[in-house]
């Protein structure tokens, strides 16, 4: 790692994994920086010397102000209607030749606009009319983008959510805790959330009650088994102190799953330049919306394309291999 890991056995020993207490505790702890919103101070994290897992050991009395301005992505204002509504229209003739192959379990379907979707689901016997909870939907983009695609049973809970309520159309996000939802569910998704809730086996344990029978728990998470962690460290981008409570192994979520009563159905890594630029961008003190950021002015950023592009190259090569720093697991009941 860039940066060293600094020995408190005193620390560490302590706590437990939180995907599986039995685990062995390493000595070492990983202190690092909040760095996507500039707001400093240090945090510790200690890691799982059986799973390779991380987790925040001292967490903020008060996490809503890393989660609070413009600043944070997941809360970000999705499309208003009319615009969901000119971007449902220019789709419409690309999306009418798509759904076929989306209710016939999507195996074929690898369309160009926002894939992830028909990637998750691919042969899992979810189709439009599933009924879909994504849990930590922030202001509503996921559910927004499934909407586009014609999903329409689609609903979303997020315990940090700046009101009680918000709609997305006729989509309905609640400020909730997903413990305390009582329908049941084709589809429980976290994506990119399950990092963000203390106790990631609970959460799945409360996903699993609450599927119908035949149904799906779809994670996406960042991964500290990858090249990226070992090449930056603290300074990963998707480490992300202090709002990713937990970092997972691919692992780690294998034993998280037993103890769920699930069982892994498809995984494979989605990793894209982020881990790159994102991480390259915080060992410069680059904020993630900063003025001289890839993702606010790339003119003004200290990439070219060409390294963008070689990174996005480098990171499909870490998916082939299992190394990328993200990835999707999708589990059914065991």
């Amino acid at each position: 790692m860039t940066e060293s890991i600094r020995q408190d056995a005193g620390v560490a020993s302590s706590l437990a994994c939180p995907y599986n207490p039995a685990h062995s505790v390493a000595p070492g702890v990983v202190e690092a920086t909040e760095r996507m919103l500039g707001l400093g101070g240090t945090y510790r994290y200690a890691s799982c010397a059986t799973c390779g897992a991380l987790w925040l050991t001292d967490v903020p009395a008060d996490l809503a102000p890393f989660y609070a301005g413009d600043d944070y992505y997941s809360f970000e204002a999705a499309a208003d209607p009319g615009e969901q509504r000119l971007l449902a229209l220019a789709m419409k003739p690309l999306l009418r030749s798509r759904r076929l192959a989306l209710a016939g379990g999507m195996s074929r379907w690898r369309g160009k606009v926002f894939p992830f979707a028909a990637t998750w689901f691919a042969g899992q016997g979810i189709t439009q009319s599933s009924r879909i909870l994504d849990v930590g939907s922030g202001s509503g983009t996921t559910l927004a983008r499934l909407r586009w695609l014609g999903f329409r049973d689609l609903s979303g809970i997020d315990p940090f959510l700046p009101s009680p309520e918000i709609r997305i159309g006729p989509v309905t996000i609640r400020r909730q805790a997903l413990e305390s939802v009582e329908e049941q569910y084709d589809v429980v998704l976290f994506n990119h959330s399950l990092e963000h809730v203390p106790d990631p086996v609970g959460a799945l344990r409360a996903a699993s009650a609450r599927l119908r029978p035949g149904g799906r728990v779809v994670v996406g998470v960042p991964l500290a088994d990858s090249a990226a962690f070992e090449r930056y460290g603290t300074r990963w981008a998707q480490l992300d102190a202090p709002r990713h409570l937990t970092v997972p192994t691919a692992a780690a979520l294998d034993a998280a799953a037993a103890a769920a009563g699930l069982r892994v159905v498809s995984a494979y890594r989605d990793s894209h330049a982020f881990q790159f630029w994102g991480s390259e961008q915080y060992a410069h003190d680059i904020t993630l919306h900063g003025p001289r950021s890839w993702l606010t002015d790339p003119a003004a950023s200290p990439f070219t394309p060409a390294q963008i592009e070689a990174w996005e190259a480098e990171a499909r090569a870490l998916n082939r291999a299992g190394r990328g720093d993200q990835g999707v697991f999708v589990f059914a009941a065991a």
